[in-house]
């Protein structure tokens, strides 16, 4: 059976309940029994975002018992940035937290191809912002991107407001709005990667780590006041 880890659980001293993503199941949770032990074969499991192929040996108890766990995809490197586990564990609480059941089974490709960016780029705020945007999309929040929500004007954009839901531009822009004004550069990299989200097609982006940062704040608070979603573990600085 393919999953995707999500969430790590302790139980007991070795034991950890498992929640995460299969492919024709949704959001499924078992027993790993044993798996906090040193020479335990399946401690794989306990690191989120990994994507297995797993079995059972089901004792007709609430849940299943973990019996065989093999790697098929693992986010995970050798010396991996405090920028790339944050960001794991970010997209890992996102989906856990932020999608109701009909949605896991939909969402599992989209997790995927995370994965798999989040494998092969050595950027992963850009795929952090990029699920980010794909996952507002996919439960509903659409954001105008390509003109100012108030009059429609393509030119002049410095703001953008998740309370109208897209870019404002400067002659809209009245003393009374307190909204954070992004750079030209934040804007068109906010623009792009909401745009093109699951592409994960970095190579024309121009960025630096003080834009992904500010960009990622923003989704950050927002979905914490929309969805109830903590998911700053201290904003990013």
């Amino acid at each position: 059976m393919k999953f995707i880890v999500l969430t790590v659980t302790k139980y007991k001293d070795y034991d950890a309940i498992i929640s995460g993503i299969n492919d024709e199941k949704g959001l499924i949770e078992f027993k790993a029994l044993g798996v906090y032990r040193p020479n335990n074969k399946n401690k794989i499991i306990l690191n989120p975002l990994t994507v297995c192929d797993i079995t059972f040996t089901n004792q007709n108890q609430k849940y299943d018992i973990l019996k065989e766990v093999s790697t098929i995809l693992s986010p995970y490197g050798l010396s991996d940035s405090l920028e790339k586990l944050s960001s794991i564990q970010r997209i890992a609480k996102l989906t856990k937290m932020g999608l109701q059941d009909e949605e896991f089974v939909d969402f599992y490709d989209t997790l995927f191809k995370t994965i798999q960016s989040l494998q092969r780029n050595d950027q992963p705020y850009l795929t952090l912002i990029s699920y980010i945007s794909t996952f507002l999309k996919k439960v509903g929040y659409a954001f105008e991107m390509n003109h100012c929500v108030r009059c429609g004007s393509k030119n002049g954009i410095v703001v953008f407001s998740f309370d109208e839901g897209g870019f404002i531009c400067k002659d809209c822009l009245s003393s009374e709005d307190s909204y954070s004004h992004f750079t030209t550069q934040q804007i068109l990299l906010l623009r792009f990667l909401y745009l093109f989200s699951e592409e994960y097609n970095f190579k024309k982006v121009n960025y630096n780590e003080e834009d992904c940062i500010t960009i990622l704040n923003s989704y950050i608070c927002f979905i914490n006041d929309q969805l109830g979603i903590d998911l700053d573990f201290e904003l990013l600085k």
